[in-house]
Parts: structure tokens; C-alpha cells; sequence
């Protein structure tokens, strides 16, 4: 059986949905505007990861040196890097320096445009027409 709220309960609870209803526009706000451009941002940054892979994927030599590089200042950075990591993994962890599981998630990405043959310039339409990253 429910409980009866009280008037002076039914005042809280008034009080307390008006502020919830606030923060719901709050939101709303955020995802339409700050959010958007956040992800448009982000996008935006992956693109020129992404470029800067594909760039270096045209030279095997340059490819080489660049990943013995980032290898090397990430360890030095004391972050853990394994010999089997993927090229453009290195290349979203160099430049995110975030946890394993979101560039896993961001390498994911560009390896879908890659073995798409996505251009730079589409890429932020391809990562949106997908739902995101």
C-alpha cells in the first residue's frame, strides 16, 4: 500500500519536480548546443588524426619511423604500449592520451573509414551518419 504523502511532503516534492523539470531544460540545452559542438569539435580533431594516419600509411618508411616515435614518447610519458598495437591506435593514444577503452572506441572509428576508404574531408559525416563514435 502507498503512503499518503503529506502537504508539507506534497510541497517538497512540488518543489523538488520543478527544480527535476529545470534540469531537463538544462539538458535538452546542453545536448543541442554545448554537446553538439563538443562532438563536432571532437570529430573534428579525429579528422586530422585520421589524415595524419592516412598521410603516413602512403610511406611504409615513414609509417615505421613515425609509430617507433610515438612508441617511445608515450613509454617515456610512462604509458604502457604493447608490441602488437595497431598503427592507428598509437596515433589516437598519442594525441588523446586517454584511457585504453575510449581510443579503443575512437581507433575503431577511423579503422571503419580506413577499410571504407573514407576521405578526411567525410570523415566527421561518416562518424555522424553512424551514430557517433
Amino acid at each position: 500500500m502507498a503512503k499518503q504523502v503529506s502537504a508539507n511532503g506534497a510541497v517538497k516534492v512540488s518543489s523538488l519536480m520543478v527544480e527535476l523539470d529545470a534540469l531537463v531544460k538544462e539538458r535538452e540545452s546542453f545536448e543541442k548546443e554545448e554537446y553538439a559542438r563538443s562532438n563536432q569539435r571532437l570529430y573534428e580533431i579525429l579528422t586530422k588524426v585520421y589524415r595524419a594516419y592516412r598521410t603516413a600509411k602512403r610511406s611504409e618508411p615513414l609509417l615505421t619511423e613515425t609509430v617507433k616515435m610515438m612508441k617511445f614518447v608515450l613509454q617515456q610519458s610512462g604509458e604502457r604500449v604493447q608490441v602488437n598495437t595497431l598503427a592507428i591506435n598509437l596515433f589516437v593514444r598519442y594525441v588523446f592520451l586517454t584511457s585504453r577503452q575510449r581510443a579503443h572506441n575512437y581507433s575503431r572509428t577511423l579503422q571503419a573509414a580506413f577499410a571504407k576508404d573514407i576521405s578526411h574531408e567525410a570523415l566527421a559525416q561518416f562518424i555522424s551518419d553512424g551514430g557517433g563514435v
